[in-house]
């Protein structure tokens, strides 16, 4: 799996977390411009 293509699904993921969990205060992924198999995920 590319990253693109996981970014792509854990997009869905936080759209989730937006719509239906009115908790998660804060979420994102971030790539590592150094490499691009290393991705930081927060989710608040």
């Amino acid at each position: 799996m590319s990253t693109a293509d996981w970014l792509t699904i854990w997009r869905d993921r936080a759209d989730d977390a937006m719509n239906g969990e009115p908790a998660t205060s804060g979420f994102a992924a971030a790539i590592n411009l150094e490499d691009e198999t290393r991705i930081l995920v927060y989710e608040r």
